[in-house]
């Protein structure tokens, strides 16, 4: 789970499923060329990587996120007054788990 702080730019997660690859309070910054930034924060709509291809495309960490078994993932905005505060996100193993 990642909450947005817009007056810093960044994302800030407060929940991890992998705290050793992914410990909470980590963050990253936003930026507005990313499609995360497009879609999730500013449209406030899902984004969804339905395969390997589209994860590379996405995550700047996608070999992290391969190496712990995921190939697939989505972003779901959390937002309050038409504004995004944060979003949930899971990263799908290749096996179910």
């Amino acid at each position: 789970m990642l909450v947005i702080d817009a007056a810093r730019r960044e994302s800030r997660r407060m929940y991890s499923s992998a705290p050793e690859e992914y410990p909470c309070e980590g963050t990253k910054p936003l930026r507005p060329d990313s499609d995360f930034y497009r879609t999730v924060f500013i449209s406030g709509e899902p984004r969804i990587c339905r395969d390997r291809n589209e994860c590379r495309a996405a995550f700047p960490d996608h070999a992290l996120i391969e190496s712990l078994g995921c190939e697939s993932a989505v972003n779901v905005p959390v937002r309050w007054n038409g504004i995004t505060l944060g979003s949930l996100n899971r990263k799908r193993p290749t096996k179910a788990s």
